[in-house]
């Protein structure tokens, strides 16, 4: 094969653009799916945050009438958040709660925020509903699973692949 020929194919190639999409396609495509994958990602931790908050408040209702101290047992009240905040995968195995009564509205309680997840280790569940006018607290956390990387170091607690969601109301109960 002479180099004269060898250069006329090889210029005929370069003129050739079949494929071209398909190269750009495999160029683009992983930045492209896990930025799409990262931002449903984000957009699943957000809407269970605000499932278990709502979830929350409406368990709590049951504690501010009386109608926990009545007829609401311990399983029962972590039942209604889990139907309640329904996203959430192996909710009564995994949900944290605390239900218990503060001396004041002053009381500060063991410090257990939103992302602390060595702080989520160490909580143990608690239902005390209290009895009528007694002030109350009560929370529920929840160890979300990230999976897409950079969201997973952005959000997540150091060294784990966690996300702590929760919600927590105090109020004083009414008067039964």
């Amino acid at each position: 094969m002479s180099l004269k020929l060898y250069f006329s194919r090889v210029q005929k190639l370069r003129r050739e653009d079949g494929g071209v999409a398909a190269m750009e396609f495999a160029l683009l495509a992983p930045v492209f799916f896990l930025l799409l994958f990262g931002i449903i990602e984000v957009a699943l931790v957000f809407f269970s945050d605000m499932m278990l908050q709502n979830a929350t408040l409406d368990a709590s209702r049951f504690v501010r009438t009386g109608v926990a101290a009545r007829t609401l047992s311990e399983e029962d009240f972590v039942d209604t958040i889990c139907k309640k905040a329904f996203i959430l995968k192996n909710c009564n195995s995994k949900l944290k709660y605390q239900v218990k009564i503060l001396t004041n509205y002053n009381t500060r309680t063991a410090g257990i925020v939103v992302g602390n997840y060595a702080g989520l280790k160490a909580m143990t569940n608690e239902y005390s509903v209290g009895d009528s006018e007694d002030i109350m607290l009560v929370r529920a956390f929840y160890e979300w699973n990230l999976f897409t990387g950079f969201i997973r170091d952005v959000f997540s607690t150091p060294g784990t692949n966690v996300r702590v969601v929760g919600g927590s109301v105090v109020f004083r109960n009414e008067p039964y």
